[in-house]
């Protein structure tokens, strides 16, 4: 079973503009970085917390646009 810190929220460098959170987990035996939407829903895992960082920034509020 997963285990997870509290969500990380994630601001947008330009305008401080609120594009998601991070949690840092532990799944498989691996500790990862696990970006969510603003509302806490799980978008993608990441190795780094840079990588998962750079995915919120460049896609986090991109993503509440399409259909659910």
């Amino acid at each position: 079973m997963p285990t997870s810190s509290p969500h990380v929220p994630v601001h947008r460098p330009e305008d401080g503009e609120l594009v998601g959170g991070l949690s840092a987990e532990r799944r498989d035996g691996a500790d990862v970085w696990v970006a969510h939407t603003l509302f806490g829903t799980e978008l993608a895992v990441f190795a780094e917390r840079d990588e998962a960082t750079a995915f919120l920034h460049g896609r986090g509020l991109a993503l509440l646009a399409e259909r659910w």
